[in-house]
Order: structure tokens, then C-alpha cells, then sequence
């Protein structure tokens, strides 16, 4: 496993100015909003999505979980469903919609 060091400047404007472990959050109470695993059987869960938050220009440094240890669910090519046997780093390019 690889261990991303903490940014110690951002990475757009140059601040040290920088919010750590920032958790993502929603207005509306319809449930938590994080990555989604399945351990075991029958337990689901939800591992909180975390961020690194420049204070001075609001560029985001990162997006994390504490824990990747998880069996995490994704979406296959067919849009089903389904647990992936090793944890796989979150990544979206830019102008995807996913």
C-alpha cells in the first residue's frame, strides 16, 4: 500500500494555509456520503470520504479515506453492482460524469 504524504503547500496558489481531513458533508439527511464497501457476508458500510482544503484559494489537495482496507463495491462495465477483491484508488478524469 502506498502512503501519500500530507501536502505541506497548495498546490495552485502556494498557501501553507491548508484544512486536514476535512469530511465531506450534504445539506438534505438522506444518508452518508463516502465510498461504499462490503466486508463479510452481510455487512455494508460506508467509509467516509475525507479532503485536504486549501483556506486561502479553496483548491482542493485530495481526496481520501482513512481506511482502504475494505472489499470496495463498484460498478462493472454493465452497471451492475459488485465487490471488488483489492482496493483501487478513487480516479476520475477530468469532465467524466460518473
Amino acid at each position: 500500500m502506498r502512503i501519500e504524504s500530507i501536502p505541506v503547500a497548495c498546490s495552485h496558489c502556494g498557501s501553507h494555509d491548508l484544512a486536514i481531513g476535512v469530511q465531506m458533508a450534504q445539506n438534505a439527511e438522506v444518508g452518508r456520503i463516502g465510498l461504499h464497501y462490503k466486508d463479510g457476508l452481510l455487512l455494508c458500510g460506508t467509509e467516509a470520504l475525507l479532503a485536504d482544503l486549501c483556506t486561502a484559494c479553496g483548491q482542493v489537495q485530495r481526496f481520501y479515506v482513512r481506511n482502504p482496507n475494505h472489499k470496495w463495491l463498484t460498478y462493472s462495465d454493465n452497471t451492475q453492482l459488485v465487490a471488488s477483491d483489492t482496493p483501487s484508488p478513487m480516479a476520475v478524469s477530468p469532465g467524466s460524469r460518473n
